[in-house]
């Protein structure tokens, strides 16, 4: 491999990987490596599986409404088997919030209200999802 071309890794790939698209998504989500630089505007009560955990994926989630629903972020190995979320640091009204590892981070319902823009960036080592959080209210999510 030669020298990349400006905005390219060392294997030729966009920087960041974020080449996605930004969907907006109201049913549940399976997702694929081929997916990732993508972001994700939830728009009703759903759930989203990650994919199998490789070095370099990444994912944007946004609440797109304040309906009491609950939006779920699942990590998988393998479409079944619970695989880490290593770590959610982040923004919470202001104050610093951290946690993990989990299986499951979830934009809560009733009285966890998100708030729209409650955003959730997600990247992989290869072996973990680690993430950053920003949102309006601390019971606007979960990690579980």
């Amino acid at each position: 491999m030669g020298i990349p071309l400006y905005g390219q890794n060392k294997d030729g790939n966009a920087l960041g990987n974020a080449t996605g698209e930004v969907k907006r998504i109201s049913s549940n989500l399976s997702l694929t490596a081929n997916d990732s630089g993508g972001t994700y505007i939830m728009d009703a009560a759903l759930t989203v599986d990650l994919p199998a955990p490789k070095a370099g994926l990444e994912f944007t989630f946004i609440c797109g409404t304040t309906a009491s629903t609950d939006m779920i972020i699942e990590a998988t190995s393998d479409g079944a088997a619970g695989s880490d979320i290593g770590y959610v640091v982040g923004d919470v009204g202001g104050t610093a919030y951290s946690a993990g590892p989990k299986d499951i981070f979830t934009f809560g319902a009733s009285s966890n209200n998100h708030t729209i823009g409650d955003k959730l960036h997600l990247i992989c080592d290869g072996t973990y999802w680690y993430g950053t959080v920003l949102a309006k209210v601390a019971s606007s999510f979960t990690l579980d």
